[in-house]
């Protein structure tokens, strides 16, 4: 069975920027390939970025426009109110950790720090993930 990640976020700004190293880019450019998943908070967060740099802005939008963007429907604003019941979590992560929980996804994210509270989330740091 094929496992697939949801993105958060700052995975996605470090590896439109290069910022990984180049192990880890290929194998985000290997998952993204198959499908960039992202939560509705991720394409929020991306789009009001205030950039200074129009084509690091064209790169961005064309970047959420092939991504799979998964709404806040019921089924993830149940498992937002579960999550923010139980932990302190702020209501972004709560809702990007419900998405992927959701639909059954695992989140790479470079804040792991955020959802360590969250025991059935599965969590990946592309920066310290291991090939």
């Amino acid at each position: 069975m094929v496992k697939y990640y949801l993105a958060d976020t700052n995975v996605i700004i470090e590896y439109l920027s290069g910022s990984y190293e180049v192990s880890v880019l290929d194998w985000l450019d290997s998952l993204f390939e198959q499908a960039v998943n992202i939560s509705i908070i991720n394409r929020i967060e991306l789009l009001a970025f205030q950039f200074t740099d129009l084509q690091e802005r064209d790169q961005m939008h064309a970047f959420v426009a092939s991504s799979v963007v998964y709404p806040l429907n019921d089924m993830v604003a149940d498992k937002t109110i579960e999550i923010r019941s139980a932990f302190k979590v702020k209501l972004p992560d709560a809702i990007i950790a419900a998405t992927a929980l959701v639909f059954d996804m695992i989140l790479l994210t470079r804040n792991t720090d955020d959802f360590k509270k969250i025991s059935d989330l599965q969590v990946v740091n592309p920066a310290k993930f291991q090939l």
